[in-house]
């Protein structure tokens, strides 16, 4: 399912390979869910192993609330609280490197 003709770098902060491109895939997130289109990166090495966009933010209407802690989606009716620091696996914590 990964479309390879979308073969690449990406350049940014580092850089990483991508390997290709997801066009539709289903995801929830909270209680919903949403038609997104994801880059596969190669990202041995990373603990990330999803990031959101500015492109899928904008395209669902996210905005990402720093001062209470979540995501909020559409008109607020839906609110997805972040994790806590002893929420998120030690294998995904960004000092795990």
């Amino acid at each position: 399912l990964v479309d390879k003709r979308f073969a690449g770098v990406a350049v940014g902060v580092g850089t990483a390979n991508i390997i290709g491109r997801v066009h539709l895939a289903p995801m929830q997130i909270g209680k919903d869910v949403y038609g997104c289109s994801f880059t596969v990166i190669d990202n041995q090495g990373s603990p990330m192993d999803l990031l959101l966009g500015l492109d899928m933010l904008k395209k669902h209407q996210m905005m990402i609330d720093l001062k209470n802690d979540c995501l909020r989606i559409g008109d607020d009716s839906d609110v997805v609280p972040f994790l806590g620091e002893a929420e998120v696996p030690d294998h995904a914590k960004l000092s795990a490197r």
